[in-house]
């Protein structure tokens, strides 16, 4: 009878987000992968303006728990946005109880909630990370501008690829929403939010909502100490912006650039801003901030920095990734090169080049990017409990160094390894003031 039931709330849904394509005369491209052993989909839309070859800007809008990706881009109106101002608007597809060829009760994993997705304990970071690769073999993506919003448990995965693939994401927008991990993000990234005084879904002072995932919701100011901790954000001690009922608070990052922007709106509930909920339409909503343009224009703002540029993955003898970030490498500053992802308590080390190189394929899946007979060793490195290292070094403020370009990779020992050893990706570095 369950299913039943579960099947007839499907083809209800099913037919209101056809409906809703039909009145918005627009088509979504869908598109088919696999990861993590599952069919997965995602949904496109192509800007008019969009030049085949021409590195273009990308966001990543997901949906709502129970809801789909082509009914969020209805509700959000990304589409006629991501016109405007040129940008791939991509729409993923949650998963949910039906299997995977029914668009309906979709949810997200975004750590402790919610649904089917986190029950199952859903690749949904691998999924995303998938997706990016796939996207990239049939257009010209900017990896310098890819970017994540989403609406509630859509939002709460915005937050969670803010923590954990912010070597891919130039920055996030979480929408009605709280962080579901706890970790320490990867790397600063910049970080816009949106969310209501009236949204009892998701509190903002934490805690279990009036929605049906049951979920113990971190506060908001728990959400974002971890943002404003790694970004070297300075809190802000009022609002900087006052609009009716929208106020902006702004914690500025002059040492990362990785701002935080936070849209605390007084008369919001659990819905996308300046729109009204298709679940609830009594849900009360903010019109004073049109969420789309000041997202939008956020994200412009907070491109990834091209002083450091990721030039593709190593290997790695785990599902992890390893990674290796960087600060921003800045004349009289200490840079400071960091990852995670390799096991606990491994050594390791970090090497330089100053010599260009085409990717080496090292066999086994593994690829180096530097130049291996120029390559020299920077560092020894050692792996915490949680597998992040990391390790600075002072550049002086001399201005023949100006523009000089670095390669860095490192390189751990790891018996479980294939090959015996893991490689992180490589990093191409440029010295500037």
């Amino acid at each position: 009878m369950r299913t039943r039931r579960l099947a007839v709330l499907a083809l209800c849904l099913a037919v209101l987000s056809m409906a809703a394509a039909f009145r918005s005369g627009r088509a979504l491209e869908l598109r088919r992968i696999d990861s993590g052993g599952r069919t997965r989909w995602y949904r496109v839309h192509i800007p008019l303006s969009y030049q085949p070859g021409v590195p273009t800007a990308v966001l990543l809008g997901f949906h709502g728990g129970g809801g789909d990706a082509r009914g969020f881009a209805e509700t959000t109106e990304l589409e006629e946005t991501a016109d405007r101002h040129g940008f791939i608007a991509v729409f993923p597809e949650g998963t949910g109880p039906l299997g995977p060829w029914v668009f309906a009760l979709l949810t997200w994993n975004a750590g402790n909630c919610c649904g089917y997705a986190q029950e199952h304990d859903i690749d949904d970071v691998g999924f995303v990370r998938d997706l990016l690769g796939d996207l990239a073999s049939h257009y010209a993506i900017d990896p310098n501008r890819i970017f994540a919003t989403g609406l509630s448990n859509g939002g709460m995965m915005s937050y969670r690829l803010g923590v954990e693939l912010a070597d891919r994401l130039a920055a996030v927008a979480p929408v009605a929403a709280a962080l579901g991990v706890s970790r320490t993000p990867q790397r600063p990234i910049p970080l816009i939010a949106f969310h209501g005084a009236l949204d009892t879904n998701v509190p903002w002072q934490g805690g279990v909502g009036s929605g049906v995932s049951g979920t113990d919701f971190m506060s908001q100011s728990e959400s974002l100490a971890p943002f404003v901790e790694i970004n070297q954000a300075q809190p802000p001690t009022g609002p900087s912006q006052v609009i009716g009922q929208a106020q902006l608070y702004v914690a500025a990052a002059p040492e990362t650039k990785a701002d935080i922007h936070y849209w605390w709106l007084l008369d919001q509930g659990h819905s996308w801003p300046g729109q009204p909920s298709q679940i609830n339409p009594s849900e009360p909503f903010n019109r004073d901030v049109d969420t789309n343009e000041e997202l939008w224009a956020f994200f412009s703002a907070h491109a990834r920095d091209r002083r450091s540029i990721e030039l593709g993955s190593g290997c790695c003898g785990s599902a992890a990734i390893p990674t290796l970030n960087s600060s921003l490498p800045v004349l009289g500053k200490t840079i400071v090169l960091s990852g995670a992802n390799v096991a606990a308590g491994v050594e390791g080390e970090l090497y330089l080049s100053a010599v260009p190189a085409a990717p080496s394929d090292l066999g086994g899946g593994c690829t180096a990017y530097l130049d291996l007979e120029s390559a020299f060793q920077v560092a020894s490195l050692e792996a915490d409990s949680s597998g992040a290292w990391s390790v600075g070094f002072p550049i002086a403020y001399d201005l023949a160094l100006n523009g000089v370009e670095l390669r860095a990779q490192a390189v751990f020992f790891d018996s479980g390894a294939a090959l015996g050893f893991e490689l992180t990706n490589g990093l191409h570095l440029r010295l500037g003031i």
